[in-house]
Parts: structure tokens; C-alpha cells; sequence
């Protein structure tokens, strides 16, 4: 059937072509495209009028398309346009299969009709994901991992090779504690994205947060390879060593990160640590100050000075920091934490069970702040409770030690001889050195 044949098969075809040029393209984008289309197509026997237009349907559609910057973030593999109608590549046989298929769409109305309602196809999918990635993004900012997980993943079931996808899903998997299912992701973007510097940040992240800190430090070092000013990557190099009792190795890098952004917090809280560590508390104090100079509004870095505070024993400067922090960030699930902790040790248990429960509800994943509230109920004499907040933070964190300590401690408190026994036995397999445990243990073996 050819066009001039059917008037009202033309009319339905411009009527169908103009919506998605129109939605892919500009207005004079898709003025020009039609016209070059339906005028150079008319003459059937002119392949490089064919080809002409097909290569500039593909190319303004993708050029469109790169100009929307979530579409652009969601693959870092080139838009594609179905291949009836174009597949405008780089390679001259794809551009003489794009010209031949054009050409059988002009002389069979059906075929074209279906290769155009692919096109659409994958326009509205295209769209349909943005969506996703902006809602997913929009999540994740808010700490609403949930549905952002949610988002991710299901940008995932239609493109699996979606690296950038992939990536925000490690991150929210990271920010939810869930560790080694993080580290399988970040794995999988390096291998689909082997040049992605903060793939190999990412994933030395994930193994920090496991305490493999030889590892981690490999891989901020690989990040490096990428991105050699990423002072983050350095701070957490330093972080590592310090963690490893490698103290001045951890200054040295705290202070080349500092060297390459000055504006940077981390740095200054770890060089604090550190000099807390090494017992130079005016040194700690003086980092505390610089990084409160540089973000006076930050939660974080009034949480991490209050947590110092409370660690020296001076409780009421740690609870005016954690008391910032929360009034700065509401939803700052650490802060209330700290906050809950330091009225705990206070007798403000009261407040301090509030501020304990409302940490959960912002951050149901973290072990922490269930054994904060375990601690508290165990404060309270509610044994009950007590062991079900360390069973529940043993959940999200089986492998710490300290939380295993802690309940085989409450365990014992309350006559659960072969329960403690059970909890001692797996710290001291966790932690060989521990010898507090072991004694704890020779203690209840002897009873």
C-alpha cells in the first residue's frame, strides 16, 4: 500500500509521528524532522535521503534526550531507539539496516505503524524510569530508605546493567546497615563500570563498615587511581589506620586530605580521635573547633563532639551538643541517640527512653540504637525487653561482638546461666583478646 493511496492512513500516521517526534524532541526539532521525513521518503528510490533522515531523527531524539539530566544519569549506555524505526550507531552497517528498515516502513503502513509504536514504547519507558530515579534520589535525600530502595530496585528489573541505578542502590543498602548485601552491589557496578572511581570509594565504604579495614584501605587507594583529589578518600585511608592502631600514618593522611580541600570535616574529626587516642586531649579539642568553624550547622559534627564529651565524662557539654545536633536535624537519627545515651547516663531515663525509641523510628536498621535502648531497659530493670533489643540488633549485626558481650552480661544478671554461657563462648571466638568475657565465663562455669 503506498501513502498517496490512503489519505486517511496518512493522516492517522503524521497524527501519531507528531506526538512522538513532539515528545521527544523540540518544536523546531520536530517541524524540521517531519518535513525532512514525509518530503525525502516520498521518493523511494533515494536511500541517502533515507538515511539523512533517520540519522537526524536518532540524533535529536538522543541529543533531546541527553539535555534532561535524570534521563541522562539513569544508564551510562547511549539511549536506544528501537531498531524498525532507527539505530542511528556509528557503524555503517547499522545506518544501511536503518535506511532499509525506514524504507519498508514508507511502502507497508502496518510495519511502520508497529515500529512507531515501539519508538513511543520507548520514549514513555524512558520517561517512566526518570520518574523513578528522581522519586529514588528524592527518597534517599530525605533518609527515606525504604521506598527509595524500592525505586532503585525497580529501575533494576527493567535495565539490570543500570550502573548508576546500582550504585544509589548500594548506597541506600550501605545507609541501612545492610553491609555485605551493599558490597555485592558496588561489586557488581565495578564490574559493569570498571573506570567508576566512586564505585571502588563505595565499596571501600561497605568494607569499613564490616571492620575489614585492610581491605578498605585498598580500595579508597584504587578510588584514588580515579579521582586523585578525593580528600574524603584520604580521610577514611587515615581512618583505617587509626582504627589499626597506625596513628601517625592515619595524621599523615587526614592532614593531605586536608591539604586538598580545606572545607572538609572529616579529616579534622578523625585527627581528633586520633589525638585522643595518643592521650593529646588540647590537640583533639582544637580539631573539634576547626570543624564546628567550618559547618556550624552540621548534626553530624555536634553528635561526634558530644559522643568525645561524654566519652571524657563531661555530660552536660556532651547533651548541650547532642541537644544542636537534634535541633538542627530533627531527623538525625544518631543525634537522638547520643542524646538518649547521655540522659541515660545522667538518670534522665525518662527522656532518655523517648529520645531512644524516636532514634529507632528514624533509623530502624541500625544496630546501635537498639542496643542504646536495650541498655536502657536493662537500666530500668525490664529484663524482657532488654534481651529482645539486643536479639533485635544482633539481627541486623550478627557478627559484633560487643552486642554479643553485652547480652550474654544481661543474660547473666537475670539467672540465664546456659544463655550467657552461649553469648560469652561466641564473643570470646569473635574477640580472642577479650579477656573480660573470659572471665565473666570462668565466673558462670564455676557456679
Amino acid at each position: 500500500m503506498s501513502w498517496q493511496s490512503s489519505g486517511l492512513s496518512l493522516l492517522s500516521l503524521v497524527t501519531s509521528l507528531v506526538y512522538t517526534v513532539s515528545f521527544c524532541c523540540t518544536q523546531a526539532q520536530s517541524k524540521h524532522l517531519l518535513h525532512k521525513l514525509f518530503t525525502q521518503t516520498s521518493d523511494a528510490q533515494s536511500p541517502e535521503a533515507d538515511t539523512e533522515s533517520v540519522s537526524d531523527l536518532n540524533s535529536s531524539a538522543d541529543n533531546s534526550l541527553s539535555n534532561n539530566n535524570n534521563l541522562l544519569a539513569l544508564s551510562t549506555s547511549p539511549v536506544s531507539i528501537p531498531s524498525a524505526v532507527a539505530e542511528s550507531n556509528t557503524e555503517d552497517s547499522h545506518t544501511d539496516q536503518s535506511a532499509d528498515s525506514i524504507r519498508h516502513g514508507c511502502r507497508d503502513m502496518e510495519g511502520y505503524d508497529g515500529a512507531l509504536k515501539q519508538f513511543t514504547g520507548s520514549c514513555l519507558s524512558l520517561r517512566s524510569l526518570a520518574k523513578h530515579k528522581a522519586l529514588g534520589d528524592a527518597f534517599f535525600a530525605r533518609r527515606d530508605y525504604t521506598n527509595a530502595l524500592i525505586e532503585y530496585e525497580t529501575i533494576l528489573k527493567e535495565e539490570p546493567k543500570n550502573s548508576q541505578a546500582r550504585l544509589m542502590l548500594g548506597k541506600v543498602l550501605l545507609s541501612m546497615s545492610e553491609f555485605e548485601e551493599a558490597l555485592q552491589e558496588f561489586e557488581q557496578v565495578i564490574t559493569l563500570t570498571p573506570d567508576s572511581g566512586d564505585a571502588y570509594f563505595m565499596k571501600g565504604e561497605a568494607l569499613r563498615m564490616l571492620s575489614r579495614y585492610g581491605e578498605a584501605r585498598d580500595q579508597y587507594k584504587e578510588s584514588l587511581q580515579f579521582n586523585s583529589n578525593n580528600a574524603l578518600a584520604n580521610a577514611y585511608i587515615g581512618e583505617c589506620y587509626r582504627i589499626q592502631g597506625m596513628h601517625w600514618r592515619s595524621i599523615d593522611e587526614c592532614k593531605r586530605a586536608i591539604e586538598l580541600d580545606e572545607n572538609l570535616v572529616v579529616p579534622h574529626l578523625i585527627l581528633a580521635q586520633c589525638y585522643l587516642d595518643c592521650n593529646q586531649k588540647d590537640s583533639a579539642f582544637e580539631q573539634y573547633q576547626l570543624a564546628l568553624g567550618l559547618k556550624p550547622q552540621d548534626a553530624m559534627v555536634h553528635t561526634r563532639y558530644g559522643q568525645t564529651l561524654a566519652d571524657l565524662g563531661q555530660w552536660q557539654e556532651s547533651i548541650e551538643q547532642f541537644r544542636q545536633a537534634v535541633k538542627l536535624d530533627p531527623s538525625y537519627s544518631a543525634g537522638h541517640e547520643g542524646l538518649s545515651w547521655a540522659l541515660g547516663s545522667t538518670d534522665n531515663l525518662a527522656e532518655a527512653l523517648a529520645e531512644a525509641k524516636l532514634a529507632i523510628q528514624l533509623n530502624p536498621n541500625d544496630p546501635d540504637n537498639h542496643s542504646n535502648l536495650a541498655w536502657l531497659y536493662d537500666k530500668l530493670g525490664d529484663y524482657r525487653n532488654a534481651v529482645g533489643e539486643y536479639k533485635l540488633a544482633l539481627q541486623i549485626s550478627p557478627n559484633n561482638s560487643r552486642l554479643h558481650k553485652a547480652l550474654g552480661l544481661v543474660l547473666k544478671e537475670n539467672g540465664d546461666r546456659n544463655g550467657a554461657i552461649v553469648e560469652f563462648l561466641t564473643t570470646i571466638k569473635m574477640s580472642p583478646k577479650d579477656g573480660d568475657t573470659k572471665l565473666a565465663l570462668q565466673y558462670i562455669m564455676q557456679q
